[in-house]
């Protein structure tokens, strides 16, 4: 990961929507004169005469002008920058007003999108505390599970080292990590092989359980725990073990095997490793995922995706974001 902070702008699309939105609000503003014209409030002289007007025309024009150069320079002077310590949220658009975070206050960051979101492709970033409370919200950034990966990335390097196990300090159990709940570290899955819902075997399960691991070996490494749901419910392997031709945990993992070479490599089986648990004599398995010194493609039928962890979800990028965050994250490393 490069030292240099991490320079953020809201997507210029946001530029676009406001002033079509502004521009409506114009073009009502125009439309004014008729409607009053109608309610008998004004006269269709006095409507006609206000639509003529030359001076109306050239205000209206110099109105339109100053919207557009006002959403410009508002989209321009807010700036988010993220360095190795803080997020600093800087707005200059009347006064200047700065705002700054430190990372390792920052408990969680999520991203969030609503409609507008999903149509220009930009999303909220919202940072929270250990208590839950809102520390900011970075509007409108355009590529947001990008940046919310090199966020996480940066912040995650000072919680390793100030979080890294001394001498004789006890390390988290299975059900204490658990207990946390999914995050960009953490995902559980109910199982690798059954739908629980369709009652049969589903390879979307598969598919997805090898997208988070690929993210995970992109990003951050991370837990990938296989045998309790997104409620932090344990429900164990059982109904993965039935349907095996193997049905014992030797038989689980050699299933495991089998769909991380076909899909991931084999190349990069060394970076996981495999372990089972009880809980409540339900057996679990442990995913234990390390990050990669080189770019992980996942395959998916003919082509081949490259995806991310970003707060709790594992995102795809698309190219040019795959070969800016694989330059800014694997330039230093050693790719044989």
């Amino acid at each position: 990961m490069a030292k240099t902070p991490v320079i953020l702008r809201r997507s210029p699309f946001v530029m676009l929507r406001q002033i079509i939105i502004l521009e409506i609000g114009i073009g009502l503003i125009y439309l004014i004169p008729t409607f009053l014209e109608r309610l008998g409030i004004i006269t269709a002289a006095i409507s006609h005469s206000i639509h003529s007007n030359i001076l109306f025309g050239i205000a209206m024009i110099g109105l339109q002008i100053l919207i557009i150069s006002l959403v410009f320079v508002r989209w321009y002077l807010t700036v988010y920058t993220i360095n190795s310590s803080k997020i600093t949220v800087v707005q200059n658009f009347v006064s200047r007003k700065e705002e700054n975070y430190r990372l390792d206050k920052i408990a969680s960051i999520t991203l969030t999108q609503n409609l507008f979101d999903r149509i220009f492709k930009t999303a909220r970033l919202i940072g929270r505390n250990g208590q839950g409370n809102t520390l900011f919200v970075l509007k409108n950034i355009a590529e947001p599970a990008y940046n919310l990966a090199l966020i996480e990335q940066m912040q995650g390097k000072k919680e390793k080292k100030a979080n890294k196990p001394k001498g004789g300090q006890k390390v988290k159990s299975i059900k204490e990590i658990i207990k946390n709940g999914e995050s960009q570290l953490l995902e559980f899955k109910s199982t690798l092989l059954w739908d629980n819902k369709k009652k049969s075997s589903n390879k979307e399960i598969q598919h997805a359980i090898m997208k988070t691991i690929s993210g995970f070996m992109n990003t951050q490494g991370g837990t990938l725990v296989i045998g309790v749901d997104d409620k932090k419910n344990v429900v164990g392997l059982a109904n993965d073990l039935k349907n095996m031709k193997r049905k014992d945990l030797d038989g689980f993992e050699n299933f495991f095997n089998m769909i991380f070479t076909n899909m991931i490599g084999l190349e990069f089986r060394h970076y996981i490793d495999i372990s089972f648990e009880k809980i409540n004599k339900k057996d679990i398995c442990v995913i234990r995922v390390k990050p990669s010194p080189k770019p992980v493609y996942l395959k998916e039928q003919k082509n081949e995706s490259f995806y991310i962890r970003a707060g709790n979800a594992t995102h795809p990028l698309r190219i040019s974001e795959a070969t800016r965050y694989i330059e800014d994250n694997f330039k230093k490393k050693n790719i044989s």
